[in-house]
C-alpha cells in the first residue's frame, strides 16, 4: 500500500489521536466519532450478528483510519442488509461463501471483498495516496479536471457486465490516442451503476433524453445506467476533450432545444481540497442501488417493497442469476440484494474502479522537481514561454527527441493501472535543494535500473 506520510505536513489536519487526516472534513468526522464510546456507528454494528466480532473490533479500533470515511454509517447499514439477505438463503453455497468472506477479519483478509466497506476504504486510500504522491498537487492545479461519462443503459446484470468491459476498453482507446499524440494523461475514478425503473426512464427528463439518444425503448423492468466519474490530470485538456466527445458522442434529441449532456469535463473548484476531490470521485464506488437498499423492512412496508422489487425483477436476470430466486411471486428485496451482491463480488475490483497512467504521464516531474523548475524557469524558451507539457527524457525544449546522454538508457514505459512506485518517489525527490549549490539531475528515475546478478 502507498505511504500516507510522504505528503502530509499540514498541522491543521492532525486528529486528536495524533494521526494526519485525509482532509479537514475527514478530521472532523473522525474526531467526532472517536469522542464517544457509543454512537451511531456502534448502533449499526450492534451487539449480535450479522457482523463478526473481529469486524466490529476493526471498525471500533479505527483500522486504516476507517472512521474518517464520510458515509461509513450508510455503508455499514448496506453491508448489514447484504449479510442478512445472504443469511436468508442458507442452502445456497454461493451465498454462504460470500457471507463468510464478509464476516472474515478485514485486517487479515487476503481476498478482494467488494461488498465490504473496509475493503473499499483501503482501496480508496491506496489510490488517493498514490495520486497525491505522484500526480496531484497545487502547482499543476490548472491541469486537473473532473470527468463524468454516461456510458450505457443495460437491461440486466449480464448486459451490465459487458457494458463495464466496453467502457474500460473505450477509455483505454482514448488514452492510446493521446499517447500517439505524445500527450500524457492520468485518470482514476469509479463506476456507478444506478438501478432505474421504467417510470423513471420515461418521466425523468435526463433519463428520457438518454434513452432517445441511445435509441432504446424503456423496458418494463427498468435497468441499469452505467456512469463513470474520474479525476483527471491532463496538460493538453482540449485534445482529451475532443477525443472523449468523438468516442462518446452527445446527440441532440428530437424535439429538444438542448443536448443530452453525456460527457461532462469540469474544472475543479479552487475552494475544494484536492484530497477531498479525489475522495469524492472514488466515493461513487461505495454507492448502492437505492431501489433495493433504501427500503422499509417492517410489516406491511416490507410487503410493498417486495412488490416493487418484483417490478424490477427482469433487471436481475443474467450474470449467473440463480433459479431459486427466479419465481416472480417469491422475488423480494432480499433476493434482489443477494443477486446484486453476488454480481459485484463475481466481477471484483474491475466492477467499480478504473485508473490509468499513460506512458508519457509517467515522465512528468514530481512536486519538488516542479518547484525547482518554476523557481529557475528551467523550461523557459528564448521567447519567454513555458511548454505546456514536458517529459524528463526529451527535456524542456523538445517533444520528440530523447536527450543525447539518455539515448538507449531510458526505461521502456507503457500505459498501466495507477500504482505506487517507491523508486520514483525516492529518485525524484528534490526537497531541500538550494539553487546554485545543490546538484540537480532529472535522470535518476528515467534511466533503466541495472540488472542485479
Amino acid at each position: 500500500m502507498a505511504k500516507r506520510s510522504t505528503y502530509q505536513s499540514n498541522r491543521n489536519l492532525v486528529r486528536k489521536n495524533g494521526k494526519f487526516a485525509f482532509s479537514s472534513k475527514a478530521r472532523a468526522i473522525a474526531d467526532k466519532r472517536s469522542a464517544t464510546s457509543t454512537g451511531r456507528i456502534d448502533a449499526v454494528l450492534g451487539k449480535g450478528g450479522p457482523f463478526s466480532a473481529s469486524f466490529k473490533e476493526a471498525i471500533k479500533d479505527d483500522y486504516a483510519d476507517i472512521l474518517e470515511r464520510p458515509h461509513l454509517e450508510a455503508e455499514l447499514k448496506a453491508a448489514k442488509r447484504i449479510m442478512q439477505a445472504l443469511e436468508r438463503a442458507p442452502d445456497r453455497r454461493d451465498c454462504r461463501l460470500l457471507l463468510n468472506k464478509m464476516r472474515s477479519d478485514p485486517r487479515t483478509r487476503k481476498r478482494n471483498c467488494v461488498t465490504c466497506p473496509v475493503w473499499k476504504h483501503e482501496q480508496q486510500v491506496d489510490r488517493v495516496v498514490t495520486a497525491l504522491n505522484r500526480y496531484v498537487f497545487n502547482a499543476v492545479f490548472h491541469e486537473l479536471h473532473l470527468l463524468s461519462v454516461v456510458f450505457s443503459f443495460s437491461e440486466n446484470l449480464e448486459e451490465l457486465s459487458e457494458s463495464i468491459n466496453q467502457a474500460k476498453a473505450a477509455l483505454n482507446d482514448v488514452v492510446k490516442e493521446m499517447t500517439v499524440q505524445r500527450r500524457g494523461v492520468v485518470m482514476l475514478g469509479s463506476f456507478e451503476f444506478d438501478l432505474v425503473s421504467k417510470e423513471q426512464l420515461t418521466s425523468k427528463q435526463s433519463l428520457s433524453k438518454m434513452m432517445t439518444a441511445f435509441g432504446k425503448t424503456p423496458p418494463d423492468s427498468g435497468g441499469w445506467v452505467l456512469t463513470g466519474h474520474f479525476f483527471v490530470r491532463v496538460p493538453h485538456h482540449r485534445d482529451l476533450r475532443a477525443l472523449l466527445s468523438h468516442k462518446f458522442p452527445t446527440q441532440q434529441t428530437r424535439g429538444s432545444k438542448s443536448k443530452w449532456n453525456r460527457v461532462r469535463f469540469d474544472k475543479i473548484s479552487k475552494s475544494k481540497e484536492l484530497t477531498a476531490a479525489l475522495v469524492d470521485v472514488l466515493g461513487y464506488a461505495a454507492k448502492y442501488p437505492a431501489p433495493i437498499f433504501k427500503t422499509k423492512t417492517k410489516g406491511r412496508e416490507r410487503y410493498k417493497e417486495n412488490k416493487k422489487a418484483q417490478d424490477l425483477m427482469g433487471a436481475f436476470f443474467g450474470g449467473g442469476f440463480n433459479e431459486s430466486d427466479a419465481d416472480v411471486d417469491a422475488f423480494s428485496v432480499d433476493a434482489a440484494i443477494r443477486q446484486w451482491a453476488l454480481f459485484v463480488d463475481s466481477l471484483g475490483e474491475v466492477s467499480i474502479y478504473y485508473s490509468v497512467e499513460s506512458a508519457h504521464a509517467q515522465k512528468w516531474y514530481s512536486e519538488s522537481e516542479m518547484a525547482y523548475i518554476r523557481d529557475t524557469d528551467y523550461d523557459m524558451t528564448s521567447d519567454g514561454q513555458h511548454r505546456i507539457e514536458i517529459h524528463r527524457d526529451t527535456g524542456p525544449f523538445s517533444t520528440f527527441k530523447v536527450q543525447k546522454h539518455l539515448k538507449g538508457k531510458t526505461r521502456r514505459l507503457m500505459s498501466r493501472k495507477l500504482r505506487y512506485d517507491e523508486d520514483w518517489v525516492r529518485d525524484t525527490d528534490m526537497s531541500g535543494y538550494i539553487i546554485g549549490r545543490t546538484p540537480v539531475s532529472f535522470d535518476r528515475w528515467i534511466i533503466k535500473p541495472k540488472k542485479t546478478k
